[in-house]
């Protein structure tokens, strides 16, 4: 089928945008067949689509992206867009008949879409079926393994991995003797196992630069080579997240580089801080109610006025009076020496008051003492007897004399 001058004029806008697809692909009745298609950088967030139609203009858009990685469908038609890869691929399920025909890669933007036509080819009949994977990841420094199933009729032919898009312009980096024996070209190799009906490609010591578009292949000496599309991804080196079980440690699930001392997170050590603030409140509390409590005890103890002892009875001179020798005693106060009663907080441990201690008599109604004087002159008690009693015999038994004196 020929294209339209106005298609080749939007065919070649299309590869002045940096939009670019296969142009041709082929794949045998009630299989799969996916299209690759490039872009500029500049388009990265732009949608991308599907059109079937011979003409560029009057296409009908089959499948669209929104402009993001998400993957689209509609019916047996999707498309995914890589914007990491710069490449939006187009997958047809369960060909039928009336697939083929020309298609189109389309970007909507500002202005006229730029857009490249690809053919696609159903063809009937027996075309080996081959499977693979569509995707596979490792890390910088790992290693991947691609399995790609093939049919038993395929089995004496040569397997190939194949790089680079579109796939007729892909070079060739590994192929097969024929064989089950292994064929290494640096750090790729390839094996095919003929009981299994399986090629594996091993991709050793990844690189970043190995990322990329790459197909598995049989080389048929009649017909087209029947291919499938690999996409190789080196994903950036993360940090293992370590476990401790039963006194082991054991790596979490996923390719990444062991890390023997994993960082604490924000979470745990603002649960540290915390638990630590908490502790500290509690301790100063239990400091202050400490201190309180002993304040208080030394209060309760100051309000406990001076006390008196009497250290020792003196046998008494007579029978009539006895003599007793009080020693002042006192406790210190806690109040300040600003307080009014603070000057007599204690007295002269010097002086010595002495006490006459008589039995009671019924004679003595009353008693005038007057103490201190300023000299060491004897005070004199005068006892008056009381009216109801009879007068003495005698005028010198009237009145009767107590001396006290300092010591």
């Amino acid at each position: 089928m020929q294209l339209s001058f106005a298609g080749v004029i939007l065919f070649l806008a299309g590869y002045s945008s940096g939009l670019t697809g296969p142009g041709e692909v082929s794949r045998p009745l009630g299989e799969s067949v996916s299209v690759q298609c490039q872009y500029h950088e500049r388009h990265q967030g732009n949608r991308k689509y599907w059109c079937q139609g011979a003409a560029w203009r009057s296409c009908h858009i089959a499948v669209e992206t929104t402009g993001s990685e998400a993957e689209a469908k509609s019916g047996r038609v999707s498309i995914r867009d890589d914007h990491r890869l710069h490449t939006f691929t187009v997958t047809m399920e369960n060909l039928r008949l009336g697939d083929a025909g020309i298609y189109w890669c389309g970007i909507s933007k500002f202005g006229p879409d730029p857009g490249v036509p690809v053919t696609v080819t159903v063809l009937p009949g027996y075309f080996s079926a081959l499977a693979a994977p569509r995707e596979v990841s490792g890390p910088p420094g790992g290693t991947v393994s691609v399995p790609c199933q093939y049919d038993k009729r395929d089995q004496g032919s040569q397997k190939y991995w194949c790089r680079g898009a579109p796939w007729k312009s892909c070079s060739k980096v590994v192929e097969t003797e024929k064989s089950e024996v292994q064929v290494k070209r640096g750090r790729v190799s390839i094996t095919d196992n003929h009981t299994m009906s399986t090629f594996t490609v091993t991709m050793e010591n990844l690189t970043l630069g190995d990322a990329g578009i790459y197909w598995c292949g049989i080389n048929r000496k009649h017909g087209g080579d029947p291919h499938s599309l690999v996409n190789v991804t080196v994903l950036p080196a993360l940090s293992t997240a370590v476990m401790v079980t039963s006194g082991s440690l054991s790596p979490a699930t996923g390719t990444t580089n062991a890390a023997e001392h994993p960082k604490s997170s924000p979470f745990t050590s603002a649960m540290f801080l915390l638990l630590l603030l908490v502790l500290l409140i509690l301790l100063s509390g239990a400091m202050l109610l400490a201190r309180r409590m002993m304040l208080t005890r030394k209060k309760a103890a100051g309000a406990v006025g001076p006390s008196a002892a009497v250290d020792k009875a003196v046998a008494s001179t007579g029978s009539d009076v006895s003599y007793a020798t009080v020693n002042p005693k006192s406790r210190k106060s806690n109040t300040t020496a600003s307080s009014p009663h603070s000057a007599q907080a204690e007295p002269s441990p010097e002086r010595v008051e002495y006490s006459a201690v008589a039995p009671r008599m019924t004679g003595i109604s009353y008693a005038t003492v007057k103490y201190p004087i300023l000299d060491e002159q004897a005070i004199y008690i005068n006892v008056d007897r009381p009216s109801s009693q009879p007068p003495l015999s005698s005028p010198l038994e009237q009145t009767e004399y107590c001396e006290v004196k300092k010591k």
